[in-house]
């Protein structure tokens, strides 16, 4: 497609050009016609003086010869008198100037690159700082800006406010699954156990591959007792993530909770009756 595009581009070229010869071979032509026309004037108006002026000679001769007194006193031809001052010559160049300006005229007008290199650097400069080019303003997503607050009062320790960007986050956005999985976070921070499970299922619902999920419900269940519901939760953040040295460390305390639990429960038999 690249190849036929160009032929049928330079072939458009190629059109224009030969026309635009055509045009300028018409114009010289037309510039011939006029120039032969005023040489055939000028040869003309030359033989017409030169006629007059025999006249003149032999009415001044026939004059003198019946008067004896000169042509002068009696006859002044203003044509003849301006014919005289007339420079040939400088006629000529004229006329030949005439001809190196239709030239010129049209071999710039044959040559259509000065058009296209007629930008200057400093107009490029210009337009490439102009206003109107540089790209809008980007306005932040609001639910984006509480995260992120939310991210930072995490890390400077105070759960609190991180709690209450995070709620902020969820009325913006109801379903969104970071908003509840870093509020769970955050109350486990504030050891409200309770609400971090369910921040930590709500989330599960939304994403059940979130590995960190599984993890701080599994935590907030372990503070409260729920050993082995816990230990169910890491064995499903293990198979998610096997590798997780965090898991596999988390999930051998609880195991060893559970195992100890065990132990410590009573032998009571039953009468089955």
């Amino acid at each position: 497609m690249t190849i036929q595009s160009r032929m049928r581009k330079e072939a458009e070229e190629q059109a224009d050009a030969l026309s635009m010869v055509r045009s300028w071979i018409g114009d010289i032509a037309v510039k011939d016609r006029d120039l032969q026309n005023r040489q055939n004037t000028l040869t003309i108006q030359e033989g017409k003086m030169q006629t007059s002026s025999v006249n003149n000679n032999i009415v001044e001769s026939i004059t003198q010869q019946n008067t004896g007194e000169t042509a002068a006193k009696h006859t002044y031809d203003k044509g003849y008198k301006r014919w005289d001052k007339f420079d040939v010559d400088a006629a000529l160049r004229a006329v030949d100037g005439e001809e190196e300006d239709i030239n010129k005229t049209t071999a710039v007008s044959l040559n259509p690159k000065p058009a296209i290199t007629s930008v200057t650097k400093s107009q490029i400069q210009t337009s490439s700082i102009s206003p109107l080019i540089l790209p809008p303003t980007q306005h932040r997503d609001p639910v984006e800006e509480m995260r992120l607050a939310g991210n930072e009062a995490i890390m400077k320790g105070d759960a609190a406010s991180a709690m209450k960007f995070y709620s902020r986050l969820l009325i913006m956005n109801p379903q969104s699954q970071t908003g509840y999985a870093n509020r769970a976070q955050a109350y486990l921070l504030l050891k409200e156990f309770r609400l971090a499970i369910l921040d930590s299922t709500d989330a599960l619902r939304l994403d059940p591959m979130h590995t960190k999920s599984w993890m701080r419900r599994a935590a907030a269940r372990d503070k409260l007792g729920f050993h082995e519901a816990a230990q169910n939760d890491l064995r499903v953040a293990q198979l998610l993530e096997p590798s997780n040295r965090a898991i596999i460390i988390e999930l051998r305390k609880v195991e060893e909770t559970v195992r100890n639990c065990k132990k410590r429960l009573p032998n009571v038999k039953l009468k089955i009756v």
